[in-house]
């Protein structure tokens, strides 16, 4: 389904379609004055293009998006751009043309949206044209969000949380169960401190050392917000033995413990009524069950992950227009052969698995190890529910066959260990200063047992020196707390992507020695209270040149900035042999307080090393950043020196 002002579109030769508050749209010889509203009115009546840019748009800032009847503050632009081959036969093999959306407001920051179209067969003959582009430009200019056919529509399910819906869920489930040998792993003897037992009536909190379980158990991920909602505490602990109060629950939890039923799993764990919390910062407790992490998600029988909520408030269930996950025709015209009109299928964002890492949880820490170590995970997305397990996935209402995946694909190589510390890293955390290390720690775990090797505060040392060249895209922050030594990533945050250092075979430093303390000493994946590591390779320094002025502004054209590495130890700048070097502070701090000083540099490799700060202590460094240079140099000429790390 497409409102009139995208069918339109779509009917134009050019394909192009700009809307703004400023001056509304042009179509053909008219203008119309978009509002807000509109837009929301056009997606709630289930056009395809409109529901996508509305979803998105509400995942912005409030100070970026206007209510009410005010228009739009947000300018975006909808360009048809065609890409088909001249050639006959390269047409009829690569017949999909691209509809691309592209979203930009007023900080100068923009989003692109990608559609799909693909063609129908042949057969299917376009009728009525001239009427159709009739009423669609006269629906245009009266009430452009209307959609004809609205009242012709089928009833099917308005919300994720209709019993159809999770009897669909079910249905995969049992297929899982019956068909999918991979998924099968789990130990079924494993049962995680304690778990809600969900009868008939109000549920409650047992046990499980006490009881003779024979049922398995589902997980829960969540994003907990930031609000206060009613957990499990020292105080409460009785009471919610005898019953849980499902009416004092947050609807996330409450739309769980529902689904859970209708799916007969009778035992669900949800973090917060199952962890003891407390003002405390750290509680035994926490770290009793931050030790089975990986146990309790790998070896549950499904994990309920409710993507789309922000806050525990928000519930799993979500509403739709009721022909949304329909197939979506439109009657496009594409510029070649040119006045060539064909009827396409339009699959957009929305349609496809990667929409799971838009949503509100694939932006929390926490809920990285859940998805991954689950067999299974149920998926409640911001307009169908989503399969993920071993062996396939699948979608709610898509009429494409099941994607096949290839078991356990996160624990295979290290490419796989740089992919999966860049996802994490990539995602928030409240208490990054307690959780850095902890919520990466299951997964952590698992991949120690796949490599083989040994893991040391999230690096591996059999990978050691090389490991140690990590870098940010962008400088992150370095909190004033400690969270991890400074030559481990875990030591920033932030959102970017972290970069990676590939395993090299000629590395000129050798790591002789790491020391690691940790808070809970049974647990050495987790919090780590202090890290050090001694290191000899060959030193120098680095100068710098000073940072491009243009307009009397600093321009940083990367993140990356220019000085010299000189060799051994200078008597004066510049004494020595000297090489460029390109160099990458980890954050903006340590590249405003070193940019014109003398940063101590080791080298990893013949191409690579650390930039170092010397500490108060003589011979004790941390680690600020990273550098690289082109040419290759003589190691003579640089002094062998034992280093400590911390």
């Amino acid at each position: 389904m497409l409102c009139p002002l995208c069918t339109t579109t779509l009917l134009n030769q050019n394909g192009r379609l700009s809307i703004s508050c400023q001056k509304g749209f042009e179509l053909g010889r008219g203008s119309v004055d978009r509002t807000f509203c509109e837009l929301q009115e056009s997606a709630n009546s289930g056009c395809k293009i409109c529901w996508d840019v509305f979803g998105y748009i509400k995942t912005l800032p409030d100070d970026l998006k206007t209510a009410g009847s005010e228009l739009w503050k947000i300018a975006y632009q909808l360009d048809a751009e065609y890409y088909r081959q001249c050639e006959p036969e390269v047409r009829r093999e690569f017949g999909k043309i691209g509809l691309h959306l592209r979203i930009v407001w007023d900080r100068g920051q923009s989003e692109e949206r990608h559609f799909a179209l693909f063609p129908l067969p042949e057969w299917i003959k376009p009728t009525h044209i001239d009427e159709i582009v009739s009423e669609a430009k006269e629906d245009v200019s009266m009430v452009s969000w209307k959609l004809r056919d609205l009242a012709r529509m089928p009833d099917s399910p308005a919300s994720t949380g209709d019993p159809a819906v999770i009897s669909l869920a079910k249905t995969w489930l049992s297929k899982c169960r019956e068909d999918h040998k991979v998924c099968k792993y789990s130990n079924s003897e494993f049962y995680p401190k304690r778990l809600l037992e969900l009868r008939n009536g109000e549920p409650s909190l047992i046990e499980t050392r006490d009881q003779n379980l024979r049922h398995p158990y589902a997980t829960l991920s969540h994003c907990w917000g930031q609000d206060d909602f009613f957990t499990l505490s020292e105080g409460n602990l009785d009471d919610l033995m005898d019953t849980v109060p499902v009416a004092k629950l947050p609807k996330s939890f409450q739309d769980a413990i529902l689904i859970c039923k209708r799916l007969d799993i009778k035992y669900l764990w949800i973090d917060s009524l199952c962890i003891i919390q407390s003002k405390e910062e750290i509680n035994n407790d926490w770290l009793e069950h931050a030790r089975t992490m990986a146990d309790i998600y790998k070896n549950c029988l499904l994990n309920i992950s409710i993507d789309r909520a922000a806050n525990p408030y928000e519930g799993a269930f979500a509403e739709r227009p009721p022909r949304l996950l329909d197939p979506c025709f439109a009657l496009v015209a594409t510029s070649f052969p040119e006045n060539e009109l064909g009827y396409y299928q339009i699959c957009g964002v929305l349609d496809k698995f990667e929409c799971i890492e838009l949503t509100p949880l694939s932006r929390r820490a926490w809920a990285f190890q859940e998805r991954y170590l689950s067999p299974r995970v149920l998926h409640f997305g911001t307009d169908r529910i989503w399969w993920e397990c071993h062996s396939v996935s699948r979608a709610e209402g898509s009429t494409s066959e099941d994607q096949e995946i290839d078991p356990d694909p996160f624990f295979t190589d290290n490419k796989q260990m740089n992919f999966l510390v860049q996802k994490y890293c990539s995602r928030s955390l409240t208490r990054p200063d307690k959780d850095k290390l902890v919520a990466f720690a299951a997964v952590a775990r698992e991949m120690e047992k796949a490599k083989d090797d040994e893991y040391v505060a999230g690096l591996f040392k059999g990978e050691l020196p090389a490991a140690l060249l990590w870098s940010p895209f962008q400088p992150h922050t370095r909190p004033a707390k400690y969270q991890a030594p400074s030559w481990s990533w875990a030591s920033l945050n932030g959102t970017d992507r972290l970069h990676l250092g590939p395993v090299c075979h000629d590395a000129v430093a050798e790591v002789l020695e790491i020391n690691l303390k940790y808070v809970d000493e049974e647990n050495r994946y987790g919090l780590v209270s202090s890290g050090s590591l001694r290191i000899k390779g060959p030193m120098g320094f680095v100068l710098w040149d000073g940072p491009e002025i243009w307009g009397g502004e600093q321009i940083w054209h990367s993140r990356w900035d220019d000085g010299v590495l000189v060799s051994s130890i200078p008597t004066t700048h510049y004494t020595g042999t000297t090489l460029e070097i390109s160099c990458c502070f980890d954050t903006e701090n340590d590249r405003i307080w070193h940019k014109n000083r003398e940063c101590d540099f080791l080298l990893i490799d013949h191409m690579e090393g650390l930039l170092l700060a010397e500490t108060e202590t003589k011979g004790v460094y941390k680690r600020i950043g990273t550098g690289c240079f082109e040419e290759r140099h003589r190691l003579e000429d640089f002094q062998e020196r034992e280093i400590k790390l911390i």
